[in-house]
């Protein structure tokens, strides 16, 4: 722990007088699970894990940082979230600062994800925190592409809508010999992906939809587990959940939808595409990030949506979208379809995109039902008494049981599930 507080505090040291990356209000520093692989730690991980939250709380506080715990697999994520439940049940507040609607709102979601009822919707806000221009910064940046000059983009922003501005980008690009898909998939070239795409993909979802075109939501996908198949070009098959790119994506450019002709033919071409968000708006709750519901196909979604559920649609929303600020216009707007959540109070200076991941951490925190380290030894240093005695339970029961009950076809259930809590069935075999 010494040399994580050293750690900390020659980090804040070396970025002193650096700009946080993507305009983020505070450095953003990220530490391991240190010392639990080779480093001596293995056998009393939790101890560790519960360790390490209680000096990285302090050191970012010290410091003024904003502090990542990255965990290397999901039972040190499940220990290290049932050791944040701890410090809650002793009185502790981790996120004090959050709004009291959108602590309701958020145990709300969590309650609909943990039932398998949550579906994320992405928007072009969540890359922000990965470098990630927003629509209007793109379309600057392939007319800059396009060797358009600067008094005619500026004429652009004033006369032209975004899909009127996509299509004069894409002519000037034909007759340099480029396409509008392949500078889009070039502006878009990312690996990284934020803290963001990350909280969302410790979400217990397993359906997602966007218009975005990067990949960097499946990266995160990828990186915490899961084995996402990417709609519509790969089937389900095989694959634990899956993320629908309405508007195309960066390996396929010529499906990008960024132009007034692509929006034109979107209903003929795609139409089974916006069937699938039509369908996940019926019947889950949606969520979504990062989207300012400005989208004319999504718009026609929305209607069509309405126009099913008739008189049902009046009692009930059927989406919950977060905002970074109040938006009175856009939640009148919505009223009656889409629940609009402000993560950032009114008359807080804080920062907005901040307060998103504080709230994103807290949803996490909410939805997190893992308990793959219960029966792990290692991880005892953050088991609750309660759960020491389930642990003892359940690793007695294995020890003693007959021979003849473990002929019965039940117990491959029974080991899959000890396997699940973190139980090594080889080791006491």
């Amino acid at each position: 722990m010494e040399g994580v507080r050293q750690f900390a505090e020659e980090a804040t040291a070396a970025l002193k007088g650096a700009e946080p990356l993507h305009c983020r209000e505070r450095h953003l520093v990220a530490v391991p699970v240190v010392g639990t692989g080779a480093g001596g730690g293995r056998a009393v991980k939790g101890d560790v894990i519960r360790l390490l939250l209680e000096t990285l709380d302090t050191a970012a506080a010290r410091n003024d940082i904003d502090v990542v715990l990255v965990t290397g697999d999901g039972r040190g994520f499940a220990a290290a979230q049932s050791a944040r439940r701890q410090v809650v049940a002793a009185g502790g507040e981790p996120w004090s600062g959050i709004d009291p609607v959108s602590a309701d709102t958020a145990r709300e979601l969590a309650a609909d994800a943990l039932a398998g009822r949550l579906v994320l919707f992405l928007g072009a806000g969540v890359g922000l925190g990965a470098g990630l221009p927003l629509w209007g910064e793109l379309l600057d940046r392939l007319a800059a592409r396009a060797g358009i000059t600067s008094d005619e983009r500026d004429e652009m922003r004033r006369r032209l809508t975004p899909t009127d501005r996509a299509l004069i980008i894409e002519r000037r690009l034909e007759e340099q010999g480029q396409r509008l898909g392949e500078a889009v998939a070039v502006e878009l070239g990312r690996t990284r992906c934020s803290l963001t795409h990350q909280l969302l993909a410790g979400l217990p979802v397993r359906e997602a939809a966007t218009m975005n075109y990067d990949e960097l939501f499946e990266n995160a996908w990828r990186a915490a587990g899961r084995q996402p198949a990417v709609l519509p070009y790969e089937p389900t098959a095989d694959h634990d959940s899956w993320l629908l790119k309405m508007h195309g994506t960066v390996t396929e450019p010529k499906d990008i939808v960024l132009t007034r002709d692509d929006y034109l033919r979107y209903a003929e071409r795609r139409a089974a595409l916006a069937g699938i968000v039509q369908a996940l708006l019926i019947t889950r709750r949606m969520l979504f990030v990062g989207f300012s519901l400005a989208d004319e196909n999504f718009h026609r979604i929305a209607h069509d949506v309405r126009q099913a559920l008739g008189s049902v649609a009046e009692k009930s929303t059927f989406a919950t979208t977060l905002l970074l600020k109040d938006e009175p216009l856009l939640e009148e707007l919505w009223r009656g379809d889409v629940n609009c959540i402000a993560v950032t109070p009114d008359g807080s200076d804080s920062d907005p995109a901040r307060e998103l991941e504080i709230f994103l951490d807290y949803l996490l925190f909410c939805s997190s039902s893992n308990s793959g380290h219960l029966l792990d030894p290692s991880f005892e240093g953050v088991l609750t008494p309660a759960e020491r005695a389930l642990r003892h339970l359940l690793t007695e029961m294995y020890r003693t049981a007959p021979d003849h009950a473990k002929d019965a076809a039940a117990w491959t259930e029974v080991t899959r599930l000890l396997r699940h809590l973190g139980f090594s069935v080889e080791s006491e075999s």
